[in-house]
């Protein structure tokens, strides 16, 4: 059994550059590439505002969309 830990810009990162390009976690081709819209979600009232701001960047570094 597959565990795996994906904070969430690995998350996005996983469906951005893994299963939108065509490929799963471990790197094999899938059958069909889907086409998945990435957005994330961000704390607007956070108690560490430093460290919220820290995870937005990385999220959009991921590849979440962001507007």
């Amino acid at each position: 059994m597959d565990n795996y830990d994906l904070v969430p810009s690995g998350l996005i990162k996983l469906i951005k550059r893994g299963f939108n390009a065509g490929v799963d976690h471990s790197g094999a081709s899938i059958a069909s590439r889907p086409a998945f819209f990435v957005g994330a979600a961000l704390n607007l009232n956070p108690s560490e505002p430093d460290q919220e701001i820290r995870n937005a960047y990385r999220k959009v570094q991921a590849g979440a969309i962001s507007s």
